[in-house]
């Protein structure tokens, strides 16, 4: 009893194998949920972490394991005096940034580029203080 096999392969270049992946995920992503739902998700993104999650006892004391240890940015660890000293090296790191040959931008027009998102920077953080919101509360 003897059967034969034809056996079709295909040697295809991997950037083929690559545009067909890319292909048929976009046709995957076209069946995804649409953006209409996707609004009515959560827009918080940046959580407070719960009491149970914070600490840890490392060598018989309390360890902190989503405390910032260095530098903060955002409001959740403002006024910490233990990172205090990161403060005037972030205002470096500013001038730094602002003083690139490559830098197109002035510290004015970066705090305006921020301004115009900072209401949705709000909203990204869970339980944001009132503290924090508006716009007679900027510039912290």
């Amino acid at each position: 009893m003897s059967s034969s096999w034809v056996v079709d392969v295909e040697y295809a270049k991997p950037q083929a194998k690559v545009e067909r992946w890319v292909v048929d995920m976009e046709k995957k992503l076209e069946d995804v949920e649409p953006p209409v739902k996707a609004e009515k998700w959560p827009k918080h993104i940046i959580f407070r972490v719960p009491l149970r999650f914070k600490s840890k006892m490392v060598d018989g004391r309390a360890n902190s394991l989503y405390k910032p240890q260095t530098v903060s940015l955002g409001p959740f660890h403002h006024d910490d005096e233990e990172l205090k000293p990161m403060e005037e090296q972030k205002l470096r790191a500013v001038r730094h940034l602002l003083g690139r040959v490559s830098c197109k931008t002035t510290f004015a027009k970066l705090v305006a580029a921020v301004e115009e998102v900072a209401d949705e920077l709000q909203d990204a953080y869970m339980e944001l203080g009132d503290e924090w919101r508006g716009e007679e509360n900027r510039g912290k």
